[in-house]
């Protein structure tokens, strides 16, 4: 099996960068990169191509020794030209993730992780875990344009995920998940703050996006809760219906408020 998660274009080569899921112990062009190898039954990979997509420049694995580690989003920094992935592992022995801001697996079947790679795919430069002590899943991943931040959203069943005190929503919403949105710096050593989104059911975010004025920062996803905070004054203040609504939510740059949050659906399910 081989899939594709996401992509993205090199801002100043034009270069096409991919990543997504392997358990292919030949994936091609891994020779040079910066994990050579498959580390465990299933890994992640970035590969890198031409423009033209005619070659295929350079690949690598990415995961430690467990089952399943998986890619779910990618990001190119405007001005170092590093790529940031972010996904989730069930490996305690993800590779370079001691120094990073969480070093240590959080527990539970999977972590969050996001890394940061040269451009040339050739060296993993940080890695760290993002997690509490259940499942944590990473599915959106962008970097702040002025400050270089990077933001990581996904869903959470921990009730203990790192750095939510002070965030826009400190506590757990309840039932079976709960959004997050979490702020790192540029270097992936520090978590700068965490928030979770959500109400007293399940609520997922699927993608993220950083306003290119404003800085604040743009949530969507799903929901089947009927009180996702902050909907009252939005462009759909009430649940469309069983059995989930889309949802988005706006949050300011330092993820300590949602400035509004608006459902997005009818009478069926809408993600």
């Amino acid at each position: 099996w081989d899939r594709v998660e996401a992509l993205a274009i090199h801002p100043k080569t034009g270069e096409v960068y991919v990543v997504g899921f392997t358990d292919s112990i030949d994936f091609p062009k891994t020779a040079g990169g910066a994990q050579v190898s498959r580390s465990g039954n299933g890994d992640a990979f970035v590969a890198r191509l031409n423009s033209s997509l005619t070659q295929i420049l350079q690949s690598t694995y990415l995961g430690g020794s467990k089952n399943e580690e998986n890619i779910k989003a990618l990001a190119i920094h405007p001005k170092t030209g590093e790529v940031y992935v972010a996904g989730y592992t069930d490996s305690t022995d993800f590779p370079r993730a001691s120094g990073g801001a969480q070093k240590d697996y959080g527990g539970g079947k999977y972590d969050t992780f996001v890394a940061r790679l040269n451009s040339s795919l050739t060296q993993i430069l940080q890695s760290t875990y993002l997690g509490g002590n259940d499942w944590d899943v990473a599915y959106a991943l962008v970097i702040h344009p002025t400050t270089g931040n990077v933001y990581v959203a996904g869903y959470t069943f921990s009730t203990n995920f790192p750095r939510t005190s002070g965030g826009a929503q400190k506590d757990y919403g309840g039932g079976e998940q709960d959004a997050f949105v979490a702020m790192l710096n540029s270097n992936l050593t520090q978590i700068l703050q965490s928030t979770y989104l959500g109400g007293s059911k399940e609520d997922r975010a699927i993608a993220l996006a950083i306003h290119p004025k404003t800085g604040e920062g743009y949530v969507a996803g799903r929901t089947t809760s009927t009180d996702f905070p902050r909907t009252t004054g939005g462009a759909q203040g009430r649940y469309g219906g069983d059995p989930s609504d889309a949802f988005v939510a706006r949050l300011n740059s330092s993820l300590t408020q949602i400035l509004q949050s608006t459902y997005l659906g009818g009478n069926g399910a809408d993600w």
